[in-house]
């Protein structure tokens, strides 16, 4: 029987997001490509751990759209952060609608211009069930005093990589989708906070994306 073509790939940060999907899926356990990234087949789709930031997402994702030039299309899975007044709790599940990039704060004519924001793709059947939000990334957690400067982007959710990927996706002319999960509500304490709502909610948010991802 012939391989079938990779023509999907599933970006996610970290292998604690990814473990449950091969078994959800029925492909390959998780193969480690090194110290932070790893990979795993499920038929004609893909699945890439990256390592925490954008410049790893960007970076394993060039890498594998290199090595699988059939794939066509791209999403992402992970936990986020959501924003007090979003009204979402931890456990929530969401599709992101536009991505921005929230650490920039460079006071300089015309800069803005290359950090616009993204458009992201609706999703495969039954993700129009799930509410639609924006996302910031940025290279840390925020902290009150950044969400208080003029400027910071409005949105329901806070990750680290997903602006990365829609950029370089949006270079590559490639639809992307996200769904993600709430793991903490953002504040000053999210870190602390982050450990205590990953563990119970990422089990069964893996479920619900592995639904969409075979109606991909």
């Amino acid at each position: 029987m012939t391989t079938p073509e990779v023509n999907r790939l599933l970006m996610i940060a970290m292998a604690p997001e990814a473990v449950h999907f091969p078994e959800l899926l029925g492909g390959a356990e998780l193969h480690r490509v090194d110290s932070l990234r790893w990979t795993s087949r499920c038929g004609n789709l893909l699945i890439g751990v990256s390592g925490v930031g954008g410049h790893n997402m960007a970076a394993m994702t060039s890498k594998l759209l290199l090595e699988n030039p059939g794939i066509r299309e791209v999403a992402n899975f992970g936990s986020a952060g959501a924003y007090l007044e979003s009204g979402l709790e931890v456990g929530d599940c969401c599709m992101v609608r536009r991505v921005a990039k929230w650490d920039l704060f460079l006071d300089i004519e015309d800069f803005e211009q290359f950090f616009t924001q993204k458009e992201l793709s609706r999703g495969p059947a039954g993700s129009e069930e799930l509410p639609l939000h924006d996302c910031n990334s940025g290279c840390s957690f925020s902290r009150e005093m950044n969400r208080r400067r003029p400027g910071f982007p409005p949105a329901a959710l806070e990750d680290m990589e997903l602006y990365s990927l829609a950029a370089l996706c949006q270079l590559h002319e490639l639809p992307l989708w996200s769904m993600k999960f709430v793991s903490n509500i953002v504040s000053d304490s999210s870190i602390e906070d982050f450990a205590q709502g990953f563990v119970p909610n990422v089990k069964q948010a893996s479920k619900l994306m592995s639904d969409l991802l075979v109606q991909w």
